[in-house]
């Protein structure tokens, strides 16, 4: 069709160049555009945390994590998608960018954290039942997905869920945000309305000492604790132990906890 627009106006030669042309201008395009949308590529870290110590993390958007014992955190060289997106074993204290147009995604199993711009302190062990998950600003949607519970939750500050991923029960409660530190102030930790066994969990990663709990019922006894002043094991356990119901051992470095 092209071509025809110059018939009889120009020598044929010429007629050849002008099909060229118009042929070459679309080609030329084609790979500009090629060069203009593709996406630089994508390397994907991994960082780990020993038992005993705390990492903090700013990826590349300027969101800044602390990382508490025993996490592990995978993350991409760039946020080039619609979302941002990470996956999280472990507790995390995340303070993210704002950017309204591209949200921040955390994946840690079953579960998802969605959020534009906010501080919230998450906790998911894969050792551990209980999922935990602190907002102290901004707003965040917890996403539930099991073969038994899809649900969605819209938190505000404030607000504190614990999801016990064996019984799929979901804790809703309340907290002070302006009163709480995370594990990155002066090592703080919170036990809230936590069983033993995950209680003892979390101080083996935290102090890299074995702790063994010989009596069932013990290790399904909840308790509430908070801890800011960079308490000692021997300092937690005792609070912990204020009732005075629980004995305290200690054999070749292993810690043994028992109901008297």
């Amino acid at each position: 069709g092209g071509a025809a627009l110059y018939r009889g106006l120009r020598p044929r030669a010429e007629q050849l160049r002008g099909i060229a042309a118009i042929l070459i201008v679309p080609l030329l395009c084609a790979v500009c555009l090629l060069y203009a949308t593709r996406q630089p590529e994508v390397e994907w870290f991994e960082k780990q945390v020993p038992y005993g110590e705390i990492a903090s993390l700013t990826l590349p958007d300027g969101t800044h994590l602390h990382l508490n014992s025993g996490s592990r955190i995978t993350y991409p060289s760039a946020f080039t998608g619609k979302e941002r997106r990470i996956f999280v074993e472990g507790e995390i204290f995340a303070d993210v960018a704002k950017d309204p147009h591209k949200p921040f995604i955390i994946r840690s199993g079953d579960v998802g954290i969605r959020v534009l711009g906010t501080k919230f302190n998450f906790k998911s062990y894969t050792n551990t039942d209980c999922i935990e998950l602190l907002l102290v600003d901004g707003a965040v949607q917890f996403d539930i997905d099991t073969d038994t519970r899809k649900q969605q939750l819209r938190m505000e500050p404030g607000d504190l869920v614990l999801y016990d991923r064996v019984s799929n029960d979901i804790n809703l409660s309340t907290f002070q945000p302006e009163h709480f530190k995370s594990f990155a102030d002066n090592r703080a930790i919170h036990f809230f309305n936590l069983r033993m066994h995950d209680i003892a969990l979390d101080l083996e990663r935290l102090f890299g000492t074995r702790i063994v709990i010989l009596d069932e019922a013990l290790a399904q006894t909840r308790y509430f604790a908070y801890f800011t002043n960079n308490e000692t094991l021997d300092q937690i356990l005792s609070a912990i132990n204020s009732d005075r119901k629980m004995k305290i051992s200690r054999r070749d470095g292993v810690v043994y906890l028992s109901l008297k």
